[in-house]
């Protein structure tokens, strides 16, 4: 061939599109790796960890003992006002009333 392949246009493109789709999937893999874990160590990309459990845990701590949020309270309001129901496959039901049916079960178990 004595060198003619350098010559041709093809070449050059195919060797471009290689390293772009080399390049472009290197960098999705460190997206993938970056985002995977968003409780990590990094200030200005991650979530403070301790402060989302606790979060958490208070909002479980709530449910548990029959009490909502008064965002969660406001939000039901609005859904009992207007004739819909929060609770899938229930129609007359609210989840606060759901809660508290939880709680006599619970309390029944008990005893």
């Amino acid at each position: 061939s004595n060198g003619a392949i350098y010559i041709q246009l093809r070449m050059y493109i195919a060797i471009f599109m290689q390293v772009a789709y080399t390049i472009i999937f290197a960098r999705l893999f460190d997206l993938c790796s970056a985002l995977h874990n968003p409780f990590g160590p990094r200030d200005f990309l991650d979530l403070p960890h301790n402060a989302v459990g606790s979060q958490l845990r208070k909002l479980a701590k709530q449910m548990a003992m029959g009490e909502l949020p008064s965002t969660m309270n406001k939000q039901i309001s609005k859904y009992h006002d207007s004739g819909k129901s929060m609770v899938v496959g229930d129609e007359e039901d609210n989840l606060q009333t759901s809660l508290r049916r939880m709680n006599k079960r619970l309390a029944g178990l008990k005893k």
